[in-house]
């Protein structure tokens, strides 16, 4: 299993909270760190036919990127 971490200011995750709402796919930690299983992501992007996060985010496929991605 692989984890990536990537920074992002309060504004930047409270979008990222609007645009994903299937919590199947992400859960917010104690911390407030967003955890975004990536495997779960590609299926919401496949039935989408969009990519919110990477979009929102100006990233590439999150899924090459690790298992599960965590943004702080």
């Amino acid at each position: 299993m692989s984890i990536k971490d990537i920074p992002l200011s309060n504004n930047q995750k409270k979008r990222l909270l609007a645009c994903v709402k299937d919590q199947s796919i992400f859960f917010q930690d104690e911390n407030g760190d967003i955890v975004v299983d990536t495997q779960a992501y590609k299926v919401l992007k496949e039935r989408l036919q969009q990519s919110p996060i990477e979009e929102l985010l100006k990233l590439d496929d999150l899924e090459t990127l690790a298992d599960y991605v965590v943004f702080q």
